[in-house]
């Protein structure tokens, strides 16, 4: 019958509003997890879940408070028109009711209706319900939701009728029949009184056993509605009592079939709803212990356990296979292997502090008053898990057991933490992982070849064998390239990481996350004959000290986490396989230090954006706040934890303003005498005084960052000095400045202010090559295009030419030297260092001149061979020039 496919659409309005409110409770990720995948982010669905003798109880707690669910139920309103997925006008939602037949009965007969026929109407403004959390484990959702339905057109063996449902004590003279309000927009509203009580308990069977699930067989779902709210209205006899009395039989027949027939559907798709989904394109497409319901995997919607009808509930969490090579694809191409994760619910949801009262309540529109709810909050327990997969053969594996008996920080059970910034309500929201599982995940995340890297001048402008030969000259004797040649990194930890959390309160004396890295080892590369030559290996100790703060990019912008670097502490640095470099080995280790802090934060980076938080909530027209001092370390007894805590609010609250960004440069340091391979200490790097500020109707802050490096902490200082590894990467840099409001995530500028600057303390090179009497004279810079670069030159001592640009073209340009007097060529790039040849009469270059006006060397070595298109233009540049002094 048509009735049969159609009856599951029928409560469709009343399952979306129940199961809105549970999944922002449990932030599942309902119909199969999260573990579904995300293909733009490098994660797989796993093939038959995650290996359960590796996982880690209490990895993490989730809590949701008791403030936190106020908020919910003061916003249900809100949620549930973003969760219906449907306009709302004045906050009425509308659903239209599907055509059914059955046994002669039809519901909705027009072949096209015209509303108000066939819909129901909810007022979501005017809903009143409450949520709280029941003792031992279960959670409740209680009150009214004001239903109506004004013209319901029916027919029976061809008798016509309509059906209406609402209030009866507001309908004019207590009938809903009325002519008068048929379809009328003032037809009444009946408050349904709403009770579902939904149990999170502990799944018993593999592969779940252990696990949290939403126990949908054992829900209590009740919905009041009786005969009385629903009239079934005389369209054909004109009120002749025997049809009436039919209409008034088929009421109640059609009545019991309805709302049985709701009640069994909600079950039903809630169950569905919680249900772990098949994985298409994966092998086996179900967790182990279970199957497809159907073996056609297209038509497939849910995974059984095997031999019964009975779906394996989803995880409330995330499991999932991470693909090394497309996680990593925009900075470290190339890197494969796999890492398996699962963070997940485990056990049964602890209503805490376990007040096992529930006050009475007389349902009222929000915000509900303290006294008609008790005082628990939902506290939950998360397994964890990281395997390899599979080990890599980059680095020697390190075995470790998953870490057991971890305590449970009292500030997870509770609805207050301290220190919290004052006039900032909340906290709603709480997490807790452990730090001993953060370390068994890196040290797995090391043995998947997560830290075996590969990154190259595609990746990082400034990682050239130009950048190389300013701090290890000999690097450009191996390229037999007149411009600097791509360079690569290699990486290769030689032992396991080990992480330590600490306060957070600076990143560079007391950072949150401290990883230590020994024998790290670094295989530089440079192109040379068509094929990349190692030149040398670079050996340290690494200390990365990391704190983490919130912002946004383009990306993500509702806002997320990201990390701040500080100083990269390096110990114990030592060279190796440098048998083609002529400086000592203790020298390539001590300048090429510097560059090593530059490129990781290069890496952290550009290869990290914002972790977004939120985006789960978006869509429900919510944000979440992350308010100074919401990200912090937790300790219970020895163990230490990284806690973040938050505060939900309405999306469209939490844009309301955006800082506009105001950014200038007031000055550049550079010490051109601590940029060479000798003399490059840290506390001597190039800096950037600059000043910033947020214009906007609050106190702002302001964060930088240089390129695609890490952003800076956050500071309300308006004149900043910019520190960072990555200026000692000589070559063409952006400046990035973003505000803010103090602490308001979403209020930050959508549009950065970029400033580009430029680190360059070397002269272009510039050298002349004589065969008999013509010359012809090559320049070229490692950070300076060739179409930026000017020349002059002078004969015998001469006056100088005036400045001008080297001109565009391929023609070689020939210059017949006069009998007497020395040729004297400069080349000076944007930054005014100054290159400098000098060709005497008798043929040999003299290549001892200092550089003028930049206080460093110039580059004048005489190499033979073709000359390049700089030297080509070069030669032109100075044909005009002496072609227009013999013709004055």
């Amino acid at each position: 019958m048509q009735h049969a496919k159609e009856a599951r659409k029928l409560p469709e309005w009343t399952r979306r509003v129940l199961f809105i409110v549970f999944v922002l409770l449990v932030a599942s990720c309902s119909g199969g997890g999260c573990g579904s995948g995300c293909s733009a982010c490098g994660t797989d669905p796993l093939p038959g879940g995650f290996q359960k003798s590796f996982t880690i109880p209490n990895s993490a707690q989730v809590r949701v408070t008791r403030p936190g669910l106020d908020f919910l139920q003061e916003n249900l309103n809100v949620l549930a028109e973003k969760a219906l997925g449907t306009s709302a006008p004045g906050g009425v939602a509308s659903f239209n009711i599907p055509k059914t037949n059955q046994s002669g009965a039809n519901i909705c007969t027009p072949a096209v209706p015209t509303p108000p026929e066939c819909q129901a109407e909810i007022d979501l403004g005017k809903m009143k319900v409450r949520i709280n959390a029941l003792t031992p484990n279960k959670v409740k959702l209680d009150g009214t939701l004001p239903v109506r339905i004004r013209n319901l057109p029916v027919s029976f063996f061809g008798l016509n009728a309509y059906v209406v449902a609402g209030d009866a004590t507001l309908a004019p003279g207590g009938n809903m029949c009325a002519a008068s309000i048929k379809g009328s927009p003032n037809f009444p509203y009946k408050e349904f009184p709403l009770n579902v009580e939904l149990p999170l308990v502990t799944e018993t069977r593999l592969p779940r056993d252990g696990y949290t699930k939403v126990d949908v067989d054992n829900a209590i779902i009740d919905i009041a509605i009786t005969q009385n709210d629903v009239e079934i209205c005389d369209g054909t006899c004109g009120g002749i009592p025997i049809c009436q009395g039919i209409f008034d039989f088929i009421k109640s027949f059609a009545f019991n079939t309805l709302i049985n027939g709701v009640k069994g559907q909600i079950k039903t798709a809630l169950g569905s709803a919680f249900c772990t989904a098949p994985a298409p394109g994966v092998t086996p497409p179900c967790p182990t212990g279970s199957q497809p319901d159907n073996a056609d995997l297209t038509k497939a919607t849910k995974c059984n356990f095997i031999g019964t009808q009975e779906c394996v509930p989803s995880l409330l969490g995330a499991d999932g296979r991470m693909n090394l090579g497309r996680a990593l694809a925009t900075f470290s191409p190339g890197t494969q292997g796999g890492l398996d994760f699962v963070l997940a619910s485990a056990g049964d949801m602890n209503p805490q502090p376990n007040d096992p009262t529930l006050p009475t309540w007389t349902p009222r529109r929000p915000p509900v008053p303290a006294e008609d709810n008790n005082q628990n909050g939902i506290s939950l327990k998360m397994l964890g898990g990281a395997l390899p997969q599979p080990d890599t053969k980059c680095v020697e594996i390190a075995r470790r057991d998953p870490p057991q008996n971890i305590p449970i920080p009292a500030e997870l059970g509770g609805d207050t933490v301290t220190p919290w910034p004052a006039g900032t309500p909340g906290p709603h929201l709480g997490i807790a992982l452990a730090g001993r599982f953060i370390d068994h995940a890196a040290v797995q995340a090391y043995n998947s070849g997560l830290l075996c890297l590969g990154i190259s001048t595609e990746q990082v402008d400034q990682l050239s064998s130009g950048t190389l030969s300013i701090l290890i000259p000999s690097v450009k004797n191996l390229t037999f390239e007149q411009n600097p040649a791509s360079a690569a990194i290699t990486t290769r930890p030689g032992a396991p990481p080990v992480v330590k959390l600490g306060g957070g309160t600076d990143v560079k004396t007391d950072p949150l996350l401290k990883i230590s890295m020994e024998k790290f080892a670094v295989d530089f590369y440079v192109w040379s004959l068509d094929r990349y030559l190692r030149i040398f290996t670079y050996t340290a100790d690494l200390t990365i000290p990391i704190n983490i703060q919130t912002g946004k990019d383009a990306a993500n912008p509702n806002g997320g986490i990201l990390p701040v670097l500080g100083d990269i502490g390096i110990a114990n640095a030592t060279v190796t396989n440098a048998g083609q470099m002529q400086e000592a080995d203790a020298q390539i280790a001590g300048g090429i230090t510097g560059l090593l802090g530059g490129i990781v934060g290069q890496f952290l980076g550009g290869g990290f954006s914002p972790i977004d938080v939120q985006g789960a909530l978006s869509g429900f027209g919510l944000g979440l706040e992350i308010p100074p001092g919401g990200i912090r370390k937790l300790t219970s007894g020895s163990d230490d934890f990284l806690a973040i805590f938050a505060n939900l609010q309405k999306a469209e609250g939490a844009a309301r303003e955006q800082a506009d960004t105001k950014a200038e440069i007031l000055e550049k340091i550079v010490d051109r005498d601590a940029m060479g391979l000798t003399t490059a200490t840290r506390a001597r790097f190039p800096k950037l005084r600059i000043r910033a500020e947020g214009i906007a109707s609050r106190p702002t802050e302001q964060t930088w960052w240089i390129d695609r490096g890490p952003h800076a902490a956050w500071t309300t200082a308006r004149e900043i000095v910019v520190d960072a590894d990555a200026m000692l990467l000589q070559g063409k840099h952006v400046l990035h400045v973003s505000s803010r409001v103090v602490g308001v995530t979403a209020s930050e500028d959508d549009t950065p202010v970029a400033i580009p600057f430029v680190i360059d303390t070397l002269a272009p090179d510039v050298d002349a090559q004589r065969t008999g009497d013509e010359v012809v004279v090559r320049a070229r810079d490692f950070v300076s295009d060739a179409g930026a670069l000017v020349m002059r030159s002078r004969i015998a001592g001469g006056a100088w030419s005036d400045w001008t640009p080297v001109p565009s073209g391929s023609e070689k340009a020939t210059w017949k030297l006069a009998a007497a007097g020395d040729l004297d060529v400069e080349v000076r790039d944007e930054e005014g260092n100054i290159g400098r040849v000098s060709l005497p009469l008798r043929g040999k270059v003299d290549s001892t001149l200092a550089s003028a006006g930049s206080g460093c060397g110039c580059g004048t070595a005489g190499a033979g061979g073709a000359g390049t298109l700089a030297g080509a233009v070069a030669a032109m540049a100075l044909l005009v020039f002496v072609a227009r002094r013999r013709r004055a």
